[in-house]
């Protein structure tokens, strides 16, 4: 199944948030997280295995808190180490705003 995380989130200052892409390590390919780090921190980035098959497919799941107040963008690029081209890109509109 695959899955298709948000295209926009809105979170307030100093709260964390997880998103989720559909990956597959093995085949020599992993997302890469872009953003503005005034904005967001990113605090992990791991691979979730999606079964019990080695070399299966699954989910890397990046955990980000958001930093200040304000607008971004973060972009996400599926790419391998020997290829120069982007294989797939997702990016979320992230807005973050004052805590309570």
């Amino acid at each position: 199944m695959e899955r298709t995380p948000p295209r926009s989130i809105e979170v307030r200052a100093g709260e964390s948030f997880l998103l989720e892409l559909d990956s597959n390590p093995t085949t020599g390919f992993r997302w890469e997280a872009e953003f503005d780090p005034s904005l967001l921190r990113l605090l992990s980035s791991e691979f979730a295995p999606g079964g019990a098959r080695p070399g299966g497919g699954g989910t890397q799941q990046f955990r980000f808190e958001a930093v200040d107040p304000g607008r971004g963008r973060l972009r996400f690029c599926y790419r391998s180490s020997w290829r120069p081209t982007v294989a797939r890109e997702h990016e979320v509109s992230v807005t973050v705003r004052t805590p309570p």
